[in-house]
């Protein structure tokens, strides 16, 4: 018996990209060690670069959509400025909408590692709200 479809192989999301978008739809696990983390720090989690690059850029794809941030999604970006914990390579901010302070922390904690800085159509924002 011969079939003439050709099979297509299935795929699926890696595992790293799944575990990223359930932190991305949970932020506060980021707060916290409830099995999240590779390691810890203070009770928080401690990710590698890979994973910690793949939580940021889904927590980043997750807002994109929202035309200025709120302070919670500001406050769980504060998590990266801690580069021991949660070091980043790459740092995608296009179209952000940020604070000069964050960014500067952003930059400052990772600079040794960064290898690129994409700030395409970023927005500063100023207040008291946000600073």
């Amino acid at each position: 018996m011969t079939f003439p479809e050709v099979d297509v192989p299935l795929t699926a999301p890696s595992l790293l990209a799944l575990s990223a978008g359930a932190i991305a739809e949970n932020p506060s696990l980021l707060g916290s060690s409830d099995g999240c983390s590779i390691s810890s720090k203070g009770g928080r989690p401690c990710l590698p670069l890979e994973a910690s690059t793949s939580v940021f850029d889904a927590l980043r794809q997750r807002w994109s959509d929202v035309p200025l941030p709120t302070i919670n999604s500001l406050h769980v970006l504060e998590d990266f400025a801690d580069g021991d914990r949660l070091p980043l390579d790459d740092l995608n901010l296009s179209h952000a909408a940020i604070t000069d302070t964050l960014l500067a922390r952003l930059v400052k904690t990772n600079e040794t590692r960064l290898i690129s800085l994409d700030l395409t159509d970023t927005q500063g924002l100023a207040g008291p709200e946000f600073n």
